[in-house]
Formats: structure tokens, C-alpha cells, sequence
């Protein structure tokens, strides 16, 4: 699955902190969703991926195996 915008992007610094819970941060911020939704998703064995060019949209991508 994958969800795109085309929006201002994320800088590459926001990145490598993008699904840190906030708090290890101690900051509260709109990101604490991102971080819960990482831990459902590997949850089920799936991966939560985001990439994004800073000025150029973003890209959040979500991968569950197949099961048969």
C-alpha cells in the first residue's frame, strides 16, 4: 500500500527521527501517530516505510507479506 502527496517533502534530518516516539524526544508533536502506527504494523510482521525529497512530496509506504 502506498499513500503519496505532493507536498513540501521532508527534509533527510526529519527523517531519520520520522516514527521516534516523541517522547524520547521530550517533545510532543503531530508525529506520535506515526509512531503507534509502526508498532501495529510490525505487529503483524509488516514494515512501515516513508520516502520523501525534501520540496517534492512524500511517499508512506506499508508491506505485509502474503500468507498462504
Amino acid at each position: 500500500i502506498e499513500i503519496s502527496d505532493q507536498g513540501p517533502g521532508i527534509t533527510q534530518k526529519a527523517l531519520q527521527t520520522l516514527f521516534d516516539n516523541p517522547q524520547q524526544h521530550d517533545r510532543q508533536n503531530d508525529r506520535t501517530g506515526l509512531s503507534i502506527a509502526r508498532k501495529y504494523v510490525e505487529g503483524m510482521d509488516g514494515e512501515l516505510f516513508c520516502k520523501s525529497k525534501h520540496g517534492h512530496g512524500t511517499t508512506f509506504m506499508v508491506q505485509f507479506d502474503l500468507v498462504s
